[in-house]
């Protein structure tokens, strides 16, 4: 089972135990613990996760390996992550 598919999964089991969406830094922290929970055979993923928080401003945070995660006001990340954040550094600017 793919670990989007396990995220997936869990959402939708909280939307049916509470009768709401999970918020963004739910979600974060909840990826985080199942990442964490595999760190000695790890997913070999560059997680990024972008949505909303509750004032309606947007969010993106990225993760390491073994769950440890930082919100930034932009990130990319796998194998073309190194051009992709100049080019975004450029554009912030």
């Amino acid at each position: 089972m793919s670990l989007t598919t396990l995220v997936q999964t869990r959402m939708k089991m909280y939307l049916y135990e509470h009768n709401k969406e999970m918020s963004t830094s739910a979600i974060a922290q909840m990826l985080s613990i199942m990442l964490y929970y595999k760190r000695f055979f790890p997913y070999y993923v560059s997680n990024i996760l972008a949505g909303l928080d509750m004032n309606g401003k947007g969010v993106v945070c990225s993760y390491d390996p073994i769950g440890h995660y930082e919100f930034s006001n932009y990130r990319a990340g796998g194998s073309a992550g190194l051009f992709c954040n100049l080019f975004l550094i450029i554009s912030w600017v």
